[in-house]
């Protein structure tokens, strides 16, 4: 059963390619049975971790708990290039430090801004070099946002929440977290955003890196604690499931107390929020005749199992014409930096949804995901850059009707 969900192992029909297979070579290993060597290496690390897996195992097999563990053991036993460590520890770096990563960004944008990425993707390392990967994934990088400490509600006071920016989100996806801002004030509820809290660890932990992970959850622990909040909102699937599985760390279990068990029950994606919370009267959504084409993540839809919020959210809009992208039961092939890494396979996965969208209009695409935003966002670029891809939150917020 797994295999048949299995996006590696439907591609290539190769058994290391297969969670069975997965598991068989990790036990290999800690048997004495195998060494870590490349094609060892290769079968694991081509993984999407997309947990389609474990989502129908009936024996509850916890295959994610199981990879993670597996990239730290490769990362314990097996040295890449000096090049490709310094590249990965440099990155992870960047993304646990708020300041470095507002400075790769700042870089990023002058680049663009002056001219370099049009060249890169004219040159002839164009499509033939990592660094032409990225340049293409790329969006356009806007200048930094300042947010409020504490935003007041707009409506009837209903509660107080705090927002998660994210790491890569409070730079790329401005856009969906000040429409999340403005519905929930529109709503009733007064939204915290505290500057120091940082990335969720989610990169980290899937990178071999748990003691980062770790350490980045404690440090939100005591942000968010700190708050008299109902909600901890997040509006990035994938941070939603790391910050709500950290729990089950071994070193977080073992140090965990009310106020971290307290932290991880509030975590709440947007989507969810927003179907379950009271709507005021007064609050009314204009009508939007168009054909709205809804992707599940793999996060929201195999891990948290609300894939069917956005939906439920986006059916309050008078006239609109929702429909599941079709694949939806298949990851989109963005898998955190995935798409970055191994972007042969990513692109593969994806260009079978773009497929179906050429074959079915659209008028917008919407995910809610940030990694599968920027993945989808890149492949339409060429062919269908008419269509938008959008949170759900943002089209629910560009229909708010005035007070």
């Amino acid at each position: 059963m797994c295999s048949q969900v299995c996006p590696t192992y439907l591609k290539t029909l190769d058994e290391g390619e297969s969670p069975r297979g997965r598991i068989s070579l990790v036990q290999g290993f800690l048997a004495g049975q195998l060494k870590i060597t490349p094609k060892f290496k290769t079968h694991l690390n081509n993984c999407l971790k997309c947990r389609a897996c474990e989502d129908i195992c009936p024996s509850d097999v916890p295959f994610g708990v199981i990879i993670d563990n597996a990239d730290s053991l490769i990362e314990a036993n097996c040295h890449d290039r000096l090049s490709s460590r310094i590249l990965k520890k440099t990155g992870l770096a960047a993304i646990k430090s708020p300041a470095l990563l507002s400075a790769l960004f700042s870089l990023l944008r002058c680049y663009q801004r002056t001219g370099f990425q049009w060249l890169m993707s004219h040159s002839l390392l164009a499509n033939k070099s990592r660094l032409a990967v990225l340049n293409k994934t790329l969006p356009t990088i806007p200048a930094k946002a300042s947010w409020q400490s504490y935003y007041q509600p707009d409506n009837t006071h209903q509660g107080d929440v705090a927002l998660f920016t994210g790491c890569i989100a409070r730079t790329l996806d401005q856009e969906t977290l000040q429409a999340t801002i403005n519905v929930l004030t529109r709503l009733g509820y007064g939204v915290h955003v505290p500057a120091d809290q940082i990335c969720c660890g989610a990169l980290h932990q899937h990178n071999g890196a748990q003691a980062q992970a770790s350490d980045l959850i404690f440090r939100n622990i005591k942000t968010f604690s700190q708050l008299k909040i109902d909600a901890l909102i997040t509006t990035a699937s994938g941070c939603g499931v790391s910050l709500a599985e950290s729990s089950q760390t071994p070193d977080l279990t073992s140090q965990t107390n009310n106020r971290s068990n307290t932290f991880f029950e509030k975590v709440t994606d947007i989507n969810t929020f927003l179907s379950r919370v009271s709507w005021p009267q007064n609050v009314n959504l204009k009508p939007l005749k168009k054909t709205i084409a809804i992707h599940d993540p793999c996060s929201l839809r195999r891990v948290l199992h609300q894939h069917n919020k956005p939906y439920e959210i986006l059916g309050r809009i008078p006239d609109i014409n929702l429909t599941a992208l079709p694949g939806n039961e298949q990851c989109c092939g963005a898998a955190g930096s995935y798409m970055l890494t191994h972007p042969q396979m990513a692109n593969s996965l994806r260009d079978e949804k773009l497929k179906n969208i050429t074959e079915h209009p659209i008028d917008i695409l919407v995910t809610s995901n940030i990694g599968c935003a920027l993945h989808f966002s890149a492949g339409l670029k060429e062919n269908n850059p008419d269509i938008e891809v959008l949170h759900p939150v943002v089209l629910i917020d560009r229909q708010l009707q005035g007070l």
